[in-house]
């Protein structure tokens, strides 16, 4: 349904997203083959999420990277070897999506999972909807919110230069491959954390997250520094203009000062949604991108133009680190206070 709305509205969406008379004519090829291929990708998102559920792992894992290294090799034979630039990228997109939604069927196919999918297993009641939307409506804040954070910094940006759009895309691509391979350990968390809040092994959810916590500090501060360094290099991957690299430049290495926060926010949200804390979990999930991001965006431009913009998604990182700290200290108390009294039963 969302596709087909998308579809019958892209110039629209399109201008609304910010792209620019420059991009347009892209933008919109490139969407149009997205939105047809949007059911195939729900389809590996709730595929990839059962199986990784059930602690099937190394299956979900092997579904999506399979899909992404399909999506690498056929971009570059379909953009440039086929000829149909733009349209060609997103093309590979679908193609892997489809991929890797076949290797995620597998295990279901084969009877190695504990979940069977079967329609007649289908039994939609008011229960299971309700205890579905209480841990999924913090997800879909969190996604819906960064999409509309994304689609204001985009339109602020064009309103600068195409060039100011086309860094913030760069920047933001660029740290989203690092924040992926946290989000990924982050992800892993939630499970172990999940079954043991549920069987009242305290003692070992404090232990997850103390361990969490160090792998994201750990792979924050590596991977933020790393990121820094060869922040040229890696804008030059995506554009040779210099006013993209001059900007570009300021985004990513003023983020990777940053990384740690960022990081230590999305294992907290992951933390509340695992221990069954939906409130928690949607406030932190909405903190960074409503409450703290978009406010220091269209504040920091107001008062200091193009350099606000670059510094604004830094600051948010800051703040919503705090905000995150003010909110698990006491749920770290409180799982303290219960290990202590399950010990000593």
């Amino acid at each position: 349904m969302l596709a087909f709305t998308g579809s019958v509205f892209l110039p629209h969406l399109v201008n609304f997203l910010g792209a620019t008379d420059t991009v347009r004519p892209f933008s919109t090829e490139y969407a149009r083959w997205i939105l047809i291929s949007a059911p195939i990708v729900a389809s590996t998102t709730v595929l990839s999420q059962i199986l990784r559920s059930e602690g099937s792992t190394i299956y979900s894992m092997a579904g999506m990277v399979s899909g992404c290294l399909i999506n690498v090799a056929l971009d570059p034979i379909l953009i440039y070897g086929a000829g149909l630039g733009v349209a060609g990228a997103a093309i590979a997109t679908g193609i892997s999506r489809l991929f890797s939604v076949t290797i995620l069927l597998m295990p279901f196919i084969r009877r190695k999972c504990v979940i069977n999918l079967k329609p007649s297993f289908f039994t939609p009641s008011k229960e299971i909807y309700s205890e579905i939307a209480r841990m999924g409506i913090p997800t879909m804040l969190r996604a819906g919110m960064m999409s509309m954070s994304v689609i204001l910094i985009n339109n602020i940006a064009a309103g600068f230069s195409d060039a100011a759009m086309a860094s913030v895309a760069v920047a933001n691509k660029s740290l989203r491959m690092v924040a992926s391979a946290i989000m990924g350990f982050g992800q892993g968390f939630q499970p172990v954390a999940g079954y043991c809040y549920g069987a009242k092994m305290y003692g070992r959810v404090l232990k997850a997250f103390r361990y969490i916590v160090s792998i994201g500090a750990i792979a924050g501060l590596t991977l933020g520094a790393a990121l820094g360094i060869f922040a040229a290099q890696v804008i030059r991957v995506f554009s040779s203009d210099p006013d993209v690299m001059e900007l570009g430049l300021v985004l990513i290495r003023s983020q990777s000062v940053t990384m740690i926060p960022h990081m230590l926010v999305m294992i907290c949200t992951g933390f509340f949604q695992a221990l069954g804390k939906p409130v928690k979990a949607g406030v932190m999930g909405l903190s960074r991108q409503l409450l703290v991001l978009i406010p220091s965006v269209l504040i920091m431009t107001h008062f200091f133009g193009l350099t606000g913009l670059t510094y604004s998604q830094a600051t948010a990182d800051v703040i919503s680190f705090m905000v995150a700290f003010a909110m698990v200290v006491p749920t770290l108390r409180e799982l303290l206070a219960l290990k202590k009294k399950s010990d000593t039963l």
